[in-house]
């Protein structure tokens, strides 16, 4: 399995849901490495692999895959602006809306 996720941190993570609440309503969330292992561990699966990593997003490509209203489109690049300088350090904020985030794969059994 392979998705992107959430880093844990509660700024950083409250930051992304909120991105990405706005780019896609029927967001639900995106989860942390720790969340994940749970979920796994709990449905009695076996973690025999696990990578995190990053995905740079290009932000014109991101937003046109759902479509997201123009509304929302500037209410994005809005928190962008705003956000504090640990979020737009961690995940990269470029001023076209680009940016990076994190990337969890796992295998179970």
């Amino acid at each position: 399995m392979m998705d992107t996720a959430s880093p844990g941190q509660p700024v950083l993570d409250v930051w992304l849901q909120t991105v990405e609440m706005l780019r896609d309503p029927s967001h639900v969330r995106n989860y942390s490495q720790g969340d994940w292992l749970k979920m796994a561990n709990k449905s009695g699966m076996i973690v025999n692999r696990l990578v995190m990593d990053r995905l740079d997003l290009a932000f014109a490509s991101w937003i046109e895959r759902m479509q997201t209203p123009q509304t929302l489109t500037q209410a994005i690049l809005l928190l962008q602006e705003k956000a504090s300088a640990s979020v737009k350090r961690h995940y990269a904020l470029q001023p076209d809306g680009s940016f990076s985030t994190d990337t969890l794969m796992f295998q179970a059994q």
